[in-house]
């Protein structure tokens, strides 16, 4: 049986690595990118990757990604949520209409994802528990004397965990 998983943020770094590796362990991966060129170079790597626009902050593009996954198969057998930006600095400073986007893409992308992921991955409970990751960068940016981003990363991943085990 063909396990399928799906990758936000698959268009560089965490996540394309990602992609990359689950591919190459026989997964049927679908990578979340946001540009033609970003599909074109991921599904050029393996016959594993199915590249599919993905704007987590989009609702429409979010419909329209599950739309082709569920064109592929009626089942995901794990969702690495790792699509996320990092604004740092101190909260003072930071405009607040950066901080509105980085808390569209990392909490309620995530979250939006989560809502239409996890009913694909529970039609896998018979079989096994879904997997869910939501991936943090916070150990990357640890250094930074005060980091917003760090916050708005422990909340998604903490709040994703908690969709995977209910």
């Amino acid at each position: 049986m063909e396990k399928f998983v799906l990758v936000t943020g698959a268009s560089s770094g965490l996540g394309k690595e990602t992609a990359l590796t689950l591919a190459q362990e026989g997964y049927k991966v679908f990578a979340g990118v946001r540009k033609q060129e970003d599909k074109e170079a991921i599904e050029a790597c393996s016959e594993n990757i199915t590249a599919i626009f993905l704007d987590v902050t989009s609702e429409e593009s979010v419909n329209c990604a599950f739309e082709q996954i569920m064109q592929k198969t009626d089942n995901l057998y794990a969702l690495v949520n790792n699509a996320g930006i990092a604004i740092a600095g101190p909260v003072e400073y930071i405009p607040y209409d950066i901080l509105k986007k980085q808390f569209e893409v990392n909490v309620f992308g995530a979250i939006r994802i989560a809502q239409k992921a996890l009913p694909l991955m529970k039609a896998c409970l018979t079989k096994r528990s879904p997997v869910c990751l939501s991936v943090e960068i916070s150990g990357f940016i640890r250094n930074f004397p005060v980091c917003i981003a760090l916050l708005c990363i422990k909340t998604r991943a903490g709040y994703v965990f908690q969709l995977a085990v209910t």
